[in-house]
Order: C-alpha cells, then sequence, then structure tokens
C-alpha cells in the first residue's frame, strides 16, 4: 500500500458515508486552492517586507510548493482515471492572479534595484535585470499556457487510451478464465 493510499484510507475513516466523503473531498479541494492562492500573497508580501536578493528563491519556493503536492496528487491519481479536464479560472480569480503575479515581479525589481544600488552600482544597470524579469514572466506565462492547451489534454487522451487497454487486457483475461 503506498503513502498515498494510507493518507487517503485514513482520511476516509473519518466520515461515516459516502455523503460526508463527498463533502470531505470538496472541503479538500476548496482548502488546497485556499492554500495555494495564501502562498501566493506570502510570497508577495514577503518580497516587499524582505527586499533581500536571497529572499527571491525563497519565495519562488513559496509559490512552487503546493505545486509539489499537486503534482504528487496527480500521479496518485493518473494510476486510477484519466488526467482530470483543465477547469478554467473565474474573472476575479484572472484578475486576483495577474495582481499578484504584477506585484511580485515589481517586488522581485525592486529588489534588484535595491540590491545593486547598496552595492553602489548605477540604477541604470539595474534594466537588464527588470528586462529579464518581464521576459521570464511573459515566457513563464506563455509556457503555461501551452502546458495547458497543448500538453494536457494529449496527456489526458494518453491516460484514456492506456487505462481503456488495461481494462480491455482485464476484460479478456477473465473471458479466457470462464472459457476453460
Amino acid at each position: 500500500m503506498s503513502y498515498a493510499d494510507v493518507v487517503i484510507e485514513r482520511n476516509s475513516a473519518t466520515v461515516d458515508d459516502e455523503y460526508q466523503q463527498m463533502l470531505l473531498h470538496k472541503s479538500y479541494t476548496y482548502g488546497f486552492t485556499m492554500m495555494m492562492w495564501a502562498n501566493y500573497v506570502l510570497a508577495t508580501v514577503l518580497i516587499w517586507l524582505i527586499p533581500e536578493p536571497k529572499m527571491v528563491g525563497v519565495t519562488v519556493a513559496i509559490i512552487l510548493m503546493p505545486l509539489v503536492g499537486l503534482l504528487f496528487s496527480q500521479r496518485w491519481l493518473r494510476r486510477q482515471v484519466p488526467m482530470p479536464k483543465i477547469n478554467g479560472l473565474t474573472k476575479g480569480e484572472i484578475a486576483a492572479l495577474v495582481a499578484v503575479i504584477g506585484l511580485w515581479l515589481i517586488g522581485f525589481i525592486r529588489v534588484q534595484m535595491l540590491s545593486e544600488a547598496s552595492a553602489g552600482g548605477a540604477l541604470s544597470e539595474s534594466w537588464g535585470s527588470i528586462a529579464g524579469a518581464v521576459v521570464g514572466a511573459a515566457i513563464g506565462l506563455a509556457f503555461v499556457y501551452f502546458l495547458f492547451k497543448v500538453v494536457w489534454p494529449v496527456a489526458r487522451n494518453r491516460d484514456q487510451r492506456r487505462l481503456d487497454r488495461e481494462l480491455d487486457d482485464e476484460f479478456d483475461g477473465e473471458s479466457l478464465g470462464e472459457q476453460r
């Protein structure tokens, strides 16, 4: 039994029936989403409160940590069912995400400018860092868009075909056993 199965079994044991289990799932779904938003906001606040170059790496790690958990859960889920469809964000969520990314990016640029100024560098030397941050953010967003629009559907279809083959093999194996 995998660790994921142990965790799921332990949590399933906390409810009495399928209805409670469904509500537990909904609660965890909402909780995970709120944890992601809390991490995004925390990273943005920290980069503004502690404008140190080392804080950039810390805030990037804070942003990425929920995604690590998501990768583990998706890996477990893909053994059972095809990768879930992409669900769209609401207009409010898109606006909030743009605001958080924008504020984090401005905070990052601020850190670079303060760091170079404290090292005795001219402010004009910061433009390379600023351009790199903006271009990097644009490339990152384009990459995420590509993943969601191209890679994700292909992986979902591949999962569905694989699971269908496994089910067909299992069904064929049972049919042969009955004929003997």
